[in-house]
């Protein structure tokens, strides 16, 4: 009986023991996560929240876009209206794109598209969206978008689209960034 008890503790010890190898190992791991993510918040630092154009300094990886619903209720209130389950596809377009806007417009609305909005960079596009019953958002007054948004080309304007997009992000909608040279063939949300 004394050797069966032996061999049964034996055995035992030996589970625990891989047990106990086991949780080491876990523990050694999350260890090593732990240090990377401590690693991460002292390089990254703080978060930032997403301010004006400029204002955020670069960073190792890209800041995130923090939940800011007081950012722009004006806009807020278009999007309320136009977007469907908080999605939204989206054009950016000045008068020098006039006749591509058309044709991107009439095309959704050919389709089905309910849930789109073009934002007017200057108020020839605005009234020209208004009097075509197309949604539109005219920003409010910006030097440093107006300046290029007046008197720039496509390839400038397109890179607004990305200082732009920011204040649909804060207000937690998905976009789908269009350029108005784009042909829908279908709705693509």
């Amino acid at each position: 009986m004394l050797k069966s008890e032996f061999v049964a503790a034996s055995d035992e010890n030996s589970e625990l023991k891989r047990k106990v190898r086991e949780l080491t190992e876990k523990f050694r791991l999350a260890e090593q996560r732990k240090d990377q993510a401590e690693k991460q918040v002292l390089v990254l630092g703080d978060q930032k929240k997403a301010g004006p154009f400029g204002t955020v300094k670069g960073l190792r990886t890209n800041p995130s876009v923090v939940s800011d619903e007081s950012v722009n209720p004006r806009l807020a209130k278009v999007l309320e209206k136009v977007a469907v389950n908080k999605e939204i596809i989206v054009a950016l377009a000045n008068s020098n794109v006039k006749e591509m806007l058309e044709v991107w417009f009439t095309n959704i609305k050919r389709v089905g598209i309910p849930n789109y909005l073009v934002v007017a960079l200057d108020e020839e596009i605005a009234r020209y969206c208004e009097a075509n019953n197309v949604p539109v958002y005219k920003r409010d007054p910006d030097k440093a978008i107006d300046s290029v948004a007046k008197t720039e080309g496509n390839h400038a304007v397109s890179g607004l689209k990305f200082l732009i997009l920011r204040e649909f992000l804060q207000l937690r909608y998905s976009v789908l960034l269009s350029d108005v040279d784009t042909v829908y063939l279908q709705n693509p949300i």
